[in-house]
């Protein structure tokens, strides 16, 4: 990583771009240059000591200090204000109780990174269309990608020497949403971590599927279209016993559905709570233990929730997350569900935003 004690002179972008992959100071998408000028902005915003450090990004155990994020903040393009955010996030991951062991396991599970409270509008998060990627937001994909190249240079998490991801994850590069808020018609994500409707946050979760799920609230009513969304979520399948680890879930609704649950009297928890008691899916057809291939059981076996090879999806309501963000419209019934298994620490991690002190664009703390 650059530092103040080992700049580089280069007469040209073009020679950065080549230093940058030379050096492998990226995982394969351009950045940019953190001049001194820019370094000294972020920094002069901050107003923290550049030498702090905010925790140890594992697997290659690298300081993060203020410096460090700010530089890689600046290579993926972000402006000053979102530094704070970016920090937050490293906070949440190098949290011990968090743990980024599964990271480099080789399911190649994926960091997600959702930002809600009013940091989302006032950084102008895009939390409409296409809200997972593709979307023209810059606080979107730089905060995500800044994310990304903390774990890839501090942490020194490169493919194939310390992460062993057998096939990778295409939303490694960039993976983070904000939280609609005017849209939402149930408290913000916030308020079911304990905070205050008026605080911002991060919220770092280990995602591994990404599957985009159906409700069909358009054709059924709405206590039918709850029992469609869980047996589209069947298809997450449960985490078998003897993996001794835990499941997470995190369920993006778009506002049109959520406004829909809202305006029929249900609230977030009991929407929570109805998906949880009726999602299941069966057993694996295969016995990862004993070897046992339990395909013809399943297939024999009776229909019912007392059959010991259907399993819930959602153990427990706290397991599953949900909240609003995606375009509203004709397609309410399109949403998206986010699993993720930890065999380590915790599956998911939250941690409030701390801005500037009389920062105009976003709440101090």
């Amino acid at each position: 990583m650059l530092n103040r004690a080992a700049l580089s002179t280069l007469d040209s972008i073009e020679e950065f771009i080549e230093l940058a992959y030379k050096e492998e100071w990226t995982d394969g998408l351009p950045v940019y240059p953190a001049t001194p000028k820019l370094l000294d902005e972020m920094l002069g915003y901050l107003g923290r000591d550049p030498q702090e450090i905010i925790g140890v990004v594992h697997p290659g155990d690298g300081e993060a200090t203020v410096e460090k994020i700010a530089i890689n903040c600046i290579m993926a393009g972000c402006r000053p204000e979102y530094a704070p955010v970016v920090i937050a996030a490293v906070e949440a991951m190098t949290d011990p109780s968090f743990m980024l062991s599964p990271l480099q396991s080789t399911g190649s599970p994926a960091l997600l990174c959702m930002v809600s409270g009013p940091a989302v509008k006032q950084l102008g998060f895009n939390t409409r269309e296409w809200v997972f990627g593709g979307n023209g937001g810059r606080a979107n994909a730089t905060i995500g990608r800044a994310l990304r190249l903390v774990h890839w240079n501090i942490g020194r998490a490169r493919a194939g020497a310390l992460m062993k991801g057998t096939m990778g994850h295409p939303a490694a590069w960039s993976y983070c949403i904000g939280e609609e808020s005017e849209l939402n018609p149930w408290p913000p994500f916030t308020t079911d971590l304990g905070l205050a409707a008026d605080v911002s946050a991060v919220t770092l979760f280990k995602a591994g599927t990404h599957l985009p799920v159906w409700s069909a609230s358009e054709l059924v009513d709405i206590s039918q279209s709850i029992s469609l969304l869980a047996d589209e979520l069947g298809a997450l399948r449960p985490v078998p016993d003897y993996m001794r680890g835990q499941r997470n879930i995190i369920l993006v609704i778009n506002p049109s559905y959520a406004q829909l649950l809202a305006k029929a009297g249900i609230t977030k928890q009991e929407f929570k709570q109805a998906l949880a008691k009726q999602a299941y899916s069966w057993a694996s057809p295969v016995d990862f233990v004993s070897g046992q291939y339990l395909k013809t059981d399943i297939e024999q076996a009776p229909e019912g929730p007392a059959n010991p090879l259907r399993l819930p999806v959602i153990p427990e309501v706290n397991d599953l997350i949900v909240v609003v963000s995606g375009a509203p419209g004709a397609a309410r019934s399109q949403c998206t569900a986010i699993a993720g298994f930890s065999h380590v620490g915790k599956g998911f991690i939250s941690k409030p935003v701390h801005f500037p002190k009389g920062a105009s664009h976003a709440s101090s703390l």
